[in-house]
């Protein structure tokens, strides 16, 4: 059937019970002992295995079907059991669904049943696994020996005691009805007496609140009053302030005058200083110049004297015999031109690079005594030019080249 519930289940008038609604009913053979289709009827009435996708059932699912039923007659009541699933952690850290006993979700249900009802073992065994579950041949037989135990007549006279009790529980309602009723009526009163009170509280409360608006006018009137009085005398100390800055000001604008007169006087007098300045130093600049010239004058003169008389020495050496060196006649001393020396001839020409040459015209190897000779020249001469290289004026470059044959 597959959808076996009290909504698909009718009585006749004699009280035999019809099973009805067959849409989703299957035809089961012994080849095909199974179906996968999930979630086939109501969910109080399903098993735990119709839930799980491509799980396997058969023809039991009816019985765990028919034992909720079972308990739902007992009880008077749908069924109503708690959720169906848990979260367990899994070994890897994951966390998994898993299936609640049906005994377990139930537990409310069963204990309402009673641990003593006779039909609560058959119904046990009707919401345990499909594997545990009984077939309903058995089912069928236990129904049957129950019955002749006499077991099913006791559940009945339960059912009507539980009658009696319901009627006892009946009149015990009336008298809390009539109870709740007195305790309105109460209420009622109660509420009469409290307008009352709201009546007169409210004719003392307009009394106190108009005494209360009475004493806030005349706080009122006297803060605007003080206020007022603190407000003039802040008024004339601040116009005594705005005319003692008025006053400052004027003094600091006087003094930004002669400031400004001063800086005036100032200026010319750094103006005609620097002026002045300009003049000296053009004037010094220019005896300077003639300065410079004639000591170079006088250095070029003194350099040729020294030159004329170191030629002079030069040209008479230590006399040396014949017999030791035949050549010592033959070999001239070294001559020294100053004729390239610049000189020049006014302040405005600039001075020149100044050259001295050197010169001597050997055309064999010089003896000891012409070697003597030419060397002595040549450092006299090179020790005058030194002089005159010192003495001369800062900036003026001096070449000496040495060109001998």
């Amino acid at each position: 059937h597959r959808n076996l519930s009290a909504n698909n289940v009718m009585l006749t008038s004699t009280g035999t019970c019809k099973i009805c609604d067959v849409g989703l009913a299957k035809v089961f053979t012994q080849a095909r002992r199974m179906t996968t289709t999930v979630k086939p009827g109501a969910e109080p009435y399903m098993p735990g295995e119709v839930l799980i996708a491509h799980t396997e059932y058969d023809e039991r699912l009816d019985n765990f079907s028919f034992g909720v039923l079972i308990m739902e007659m007992c009880l008077a009541h749908e069924p109503h059991p708690s959720p169906r699933f848990t979260q367990e952690e899994h070994v890897n850290g994951r966390r998994m669904m898993a299936l609640i006993p049906e005994t377990n979700r139930r537990r409310e249900e069963l204990n309402e049943l009673g641990a003593t009802h006779p039909l609560r073992p058959l119904i046990e065994r009707l919401l345990q696994a499909q594997a545990d579950r009984p077939t309903i041949g058995e089912i069928h037989s236990e129904l049957i020996a129950l019955q002749a135990s006499g077991a099913y007549e006791s559940s009945v006279s339960t059912l009507h005691g539980a009658e009696a009790v319901s009627t006892r529980l009946g009149k015990e309602l009336q008298s809390v009805k009539e109870a709740v009723d007195e305790m309105r009526q109460r209420q009622t009163q109660s509420e009469e007496h409290l307008r009352f009170l709201e009546q007169r509280l409210g004719q003392t409360m307009d009394q106190k609140l108009q005494q209360s608006r009475q004493n806030l006018t005349t706080l009122f009137n006297q803060s605007i009053e003080q206020s007022t009085t603190r407000s003039v005398e802040s008024f004339g100390q601040l116009q005594h302030t705005v005319s003692s800055l008025t006053a400052a000001q004027q003094q600091v604008q006087q003094n930004l005058g002669g400031i400004t007169t001063s800086q005036q006087q100032l200026h010319q007098h750094m103006t005609a200083s620097i002026h002045t300045l300009q003049q000296e130093m053009a004037q010094l600049r220019q005896d300077s110049e003639q300065k410079i010239d004639s000591m170079t004058a006088q250095l070029l003169s003194a350099i040729r004297s020294q030159s004329s008389t170191a030629q002079s020495s030069a040209m008479s050496p230590t006399p040396i015999s014949q017999e030791q060196d035949p050549q010592a006649q033959s070999v001239p001393p070294p001559q020294v031109d100053f004729s390239q020396v610049n000189q020049p001839t006014s302040a405005q020409q600039p001075l020149t690079k100044p050259s001295v040459s050197i010169t001597s015209s050997l055309t064999q190897p010089p003896s000891a005594a012409a070697r003597h000779s030419w060397t002595a020249s040549r450092r006299s001469t090179a020790a005058t030019l030194s002089v005159w290289a010192d003495s001369r004026p800062s900036g003026l470059p001096l070449s000496l080249t040495h060109s001998p044959a």
